[in-house]
């Protein structure tokens, strides 16, 4: 795909009653990717192994990113399915965040890990209960220290107005979670 951003971006500034112009580019980027995935089945399809993958490449900066997916999915008894799943997923910076004010032509894409374990029960034909549970691991976050609210020794600290700010890959994060749902379908399908 083929990205193109037209910016002209201005500030109102209360002590000079002012706009400031804060960007001004023009410019496209090339982004192409392919999916591949395939689902193998055993065990009168009680079992199923799916593996798979996404690559993208960005030509503004030359970076490729392969991204591997999986996922191992049993059914234990009738009704009952175990799904373990795993999935690496990125994302490039938008045109903005490499040519805008506070852009960095260096960045790279931020990158995720994501695992999950699910249990699904199908109570009749029309109620199922599924638990997930996931875990997810994030870096290479992009930021600008200089320009967001951020902590600083137990503080929250604004932004530094006179700072020109500079976007960099200094977030790391992670999470974790529990999901609880229980589905009910009417008659009618609604």
């Amino acid at each position: 795909r083929r990205l193109s951003q037209s910016t002209n971006r201005r500030r109102f500034q209360s002590s000079s009653q002012q706009f400031r112009q804060t960007d001004s580019f023009s410019e496209s980027m090339w982004q192409p990717g392919v999916y591949v995935q395939h689902t193998a089945t055993g065990l009168n399809s009680r079992l199923a192994f799916t593996w798979g993958g996404r690559f993208e490449h960005l030509d503004l900066t030359g970076q490729n990113i392969w991204m591997p997916r999986g996922s191992f999915a049993f059914s234990v008894l009738p009704g009952t399915q175990i799904t373990f799943a795993y999935g690496q997923y990125s994302q490039f910076p938008n045109l903005t965040q490499f040519m805008g004010q506070a852009g960095n032509r260096s960045l790279r894409a931020e990158r995720a890990s994501h695992y999950t374990f699910e249990i699904e029960q199908t109570l009749n034909d029309r109620t199922r209960i599924r638990c997930v549970a996931d875990k997810r691991e994030d870096r290479d976050g992009i930021y600008s220290v200089d320009t967001e609210y951020r902590p600083v020794n137990g503080r929250n600290a604004g932004p530094v107005l006179a700072a020109p700010g500079h976007l960099q890959h200094n977030l790391r994060a992670h999470s974790r979670g529990v999901e609880i749902c229980i589905q009910r379908r009417s008659v009618n399908k609604l």
